[in-house]
């Protein structure tokens, strides 16, 4: 009987130590919900105008540290993917606690970008 009582004390811990390292990992900022590469431009655009009806944007709004615009094709779609990634991360920091799968993914390289001094501001992601 002390045997099986030292057997569930020891899973008891084991279940304990996994639950608050999935917290601690939310929570953590060595990740971040980054959107994926292979979700179309039209997709991305259609996320950040809807997160963005239902909430302020300010950071990736012209005039914030994370905005970025060009009109064409290949640096359209690199700004769509930053903008998105932006808002996806905040969520999953801020507010769901859930990187949304579908078009996002988790990532452990700090995602943020630009020049903390100079011209360019600096776009830290939480």
């Amino acid at each position: 009987m002390e045997k099986m009582t030292s057997v569930l004390r020891f899973l008891f811990l084991l279940v304990c130590v996994a639950i608050s390292r999935t917290d601690g990992d939310v929570l953590s900022s060595k990740n971040w919900c980054v959107a994926r590469l292979n979700v179309t431009v039209p997709s991305l655009e259609n996320y950040i105008k809807k997160t963005c009806n239902e909430r302020r944007c300010t950071e990736i709004e012209p005039g914030g540290p994370c905005y970025i615009t060009t009109s064409c094709c290949p640096k359209r779609r690199k700004d769509a993917l930053r903008h998105a990634s932006y808002l996806l991360n905040w969520d999953y920091k801020k507010i769901t606690r859930v990187c949304d799968r579908t078009l996002g993914r988790i990532t452990y390289i700090d995602p943020s970008y630009g020049e903390k001094k100079g011209k360019k501001e600096y776009c830290k992601y939480p």
